[in-house]
């Protein structure tokens, strides 16, 4: 009967996809220790009884610690390998190449001693390439627009709140 038991007790789980799923780790990490995880996603919409699939990412990462004390670490960030696949096609022409030529750019965040996110680190190194990617991606929209003859309804003071818009997402 025990047997029995062991044996259904994994059937009594049950799966469960939210809105707003987080993992939690709790990490005892050690200067120069470095790991590797696979994020993927994939978006999805379901309508009656169809499911309808939506964009996909697979994104391979390092995570090394840089910096270890008392109270947490400093984490290295860097994307190895993503590939994504995008239902607007046009966002994915657009963002692909952007995303690829960004992609092995590191980013530092301090953690507390349980691995939590707390802040980024080493921001001052940082700013200089996401201001840079910034306007590489206002130049991309703003060629895409006027490719598709939207700028040409546009005023300048429109596309400068088109601009704005941008920095704002990447605050």
């Amino acid at each position: 009967i025990l047997l029995y038991i062991c044996m259904l007790l994994p059937l009594l789980g049950k799966a469960q996809i939210l809105k707003d799923s987080t993992v939690n780790t709790i990490a005892y990490w050690h200067l120069g220790d470095k790991y590797k995880y696979v994020y993927t996603t994939n978006e999805y919409s379901v309508e009656g009884t169809d499911t309808i699939w939506g964009d996909t990412s697979d994104e391979i990462f390092m995570l090394e610690v840089v910096d270890s004390t008392a109270t947490g670490y400093v984490l290295k960030y860097q994307t190895l390998e993503s590939k994504h696949n995008m239902q607007d096609k046009d966002a994915q022409n657009m963002l692909i190449p952007l995303m690829e030529k960004y992609k092995h750019v590191p980013l530092y965040f301090v953690t507390n001693k349980h691995g939590t996110f707390q802040d980024f680190a080493y921001w001052d190194k940082t700013q200089a390439i996401v201001d840079t990617m910034i306007n590489e991606v206002k130049g991309v929209i703003r060629e895409y627009w006027i490719q598709q003859g939207v700028a040409e309804e546009l005023t300048e003071e429109e596309m400068k709140q088109l601009d704005a818009s941008i920095e704002n997402i990447y605050e």
